[in-house]
């Protein structure tokens, strides 16, 4: 056996190495330490209030902007409840979910809500609330505040982080924990997110966004009932809007997954001949996108997943199995966001465009915080596109740095679709520069804001021109199209 022959000798050792410390950790990871990670860390207060300072009459004062609510799962898929400490318990308890869906429904009372889902990644969870993706998924909900009236964030969580410190080696066993999460109760908590986010408010808009193995978790609780669904309706042939994803806009962020799953879900659309239109314009049903810069799904993931199949498939690991091409080999060694075969799209810089002009506080020479650049990026790509434009257009700093505050002019950018005959479905996939997601981890950034609003807004019904830069809306804003699905019996 040899590793591809894209390794070096010395990536190939480190992957061994890794390999085998993987292994080795996994009875550290499901015994001894168990008893102090495997656990919830919000059940006494899974609602957080997210404060911001606002400026009113010239005074900057705090003023709660956005609501969250954390939903906690097991290394089995499970929900955390409230007799978890009692392992000989005789009844089921209340979850999180349950807290967390009660203030949601309240919420909606005062009108249409911009509900934000965001399932975390690898080395995480939701211990801290000022560290991590739980930390700067909060600083994103500020800016969302900024340009919809009644935010709400839901935070999944679940033992990303299998020791007390971030480690490398217990991928195999967070794996097969995200595979499992990804499943009936997760898809159903988040069926009931969605639900009752728009249950009495249809104007509600739904965004949900996986990270890393969060996208493992994501894609596989949407990913069966849009499949159900699409099936459907191909037999109904409606052109009603019954057919309606759980989510507006579901994004999966550097996805550490092999290309089999997306492979398939790509098949399925093909074969049922699925289109997808809002406002007159095509839609994407799924996004995945992976940075250029994520060598740990690059040659990191390809090494990893041709050890766990290859060496240990005897184990029956998740990469074990015959294959049946050429391609479908392929799939199995390679993450979806390098899997290129697949790629449906292509970001590139917008020719004969020039810069956005910068806004008078940085002709003035004054630097905006990171906060502040997301809202500006966030107010330049809240515009819905024409109907049936092919580009998506967005508005990017591609001055932007890792861990630092940019204030260089904003420059267009085409979210262009390929000439792709394996990939022309709604399942968009695409890979970025490494302005709009700097590496594995960077998540949140302002870049990927502005990006994630493009996508979201490109298929909302137009309206009138914003003359703030950051616009402030006294008003809901105008609903997203119920998209309509169509699609055949595969031929």
């Amino acid at each position: 056996m040899h590793l591809p022959a894209s390794l070096s000798p010395v990536k190939a050792s480190i992957i061994g190495l890794l390999s085998m410390l993987g292994l080795g950790s996994c009875t550290v990871i499901n015994g001894g330490l168990s008893s102090y990670t495997h656990k919830p860390w919000r059940m006494e207060n899974p609602l957080v209030a997210v404060f911001d300072k606002v400026d009113r009459d010239g005074i900057k004062i705090c003023k709660q902007v956005a609501q969250l609510g954390i939903v906690e799962f097991d290394d089995q898929g499970q929900l955390w409840r409230d007799n978890y400490r009692d392992r000989n318990a005789k009844t089921p308890g209340r979850s999180e979910l349950a807290v967390v869906l009660e203030a949601l429904k309240q919420r909606t009372k005062k009108g249409p809500v911009q509900l934000v889902i965001f399932v975390h990644g690898w080395n995480n969870n939701a211990s801290n609330l000022q560290k991590g993706n739980l930390n700067s998924f909060q600083e994103m909900l500020k800016s969302v505040a900024k340009v919809h009236p009644n935010p709400f964030g839901v935070f999944i969580s679940w033992r990303g982080m299998a020791m007390s410190f971030p480690t490398l080696i217990d991928i195999y066993n967070r794996e097969a924990s995200a595979l499992k999460i990804g499943q009936l109760e997760a898809s159903a908590a988040i069926q009931a997110l969605c639900s009752t986010a728009k249950h009495g408010q249809p104007e509600s808009r739904v965004i949900a966004v996986g990270h890393s193995l969060g996208g493992v978790i994501l894609l596989r609780a949407v990913a069966q009932p849009l499949a159900t669904q699409i099936a459907k309706a191909s037999v109904e042939q409606s052109d009603s809007d019954s057919v309606i994803p759980m989510a507006d806009t579901v994004v999966l962020v550097n996805p550490a997954d092999t290309a089999v799953h997306a492979s398939q879900m790509v098949r399925v659309m093909q074969d049922y001949q699925v289109q997808y239109k809002r406002n007159g314009r095509d839609a994407p049903l799924l996004v995945s996108l992976t940075s250029k810069g994520d060598w740990a799904t690059g040659w990191l993931y390809s090494g990893a997943t041709w050890i766990s199949r290859h060496v240990l498939g005897s184990f029956m690991t998740s990469s074990s199995g015959a294959t049946s091409t050429k391609a479908q080999e392929d799939a199995t060694v390679t993450s979806v966001g390098w899997h290129t075969s697949i790629h449906s799209h292509e970001l590139n810089e917008a020719k004969g465009i020039a810069p956005l002009p910068l806004p008078d506080p940085l002709r003035r020479g004054v630097v905006q915080t990171e906060s502040e650049r997301a809202d500006y990026l966030m107010s330049q790509n809240f515009k819905p596109s024409k109907p049936n434009e092919k580009t998506l257009a967005v508005w990017l700093d591609p001055t932007l740095r890792r861990k630092q505050v940019s204030s260089g002019p904003l420059k267009a950018y085409n979210l262009e679709l390929l000439n792709n005959p394996n990939n022309n479905t709604p399942y968009w996939i695409f890979r970025v520069p490494k302005f709009v997601v700097y590496n594995h981890t960077d998540i949140w950034n302002s870049n990927f804001i502005g990006l994630l609003t493009a996508i979201h807004n490109a298929s909302r019904e137009p309206k009138p021109s914003i003359s703030k830069p950051i616009p402030r809306p006294t008003s809901p804003l105008p609903a997203i199209k119920m998209g309509l699905l169509h699609a055949s019996p595969p031929q």
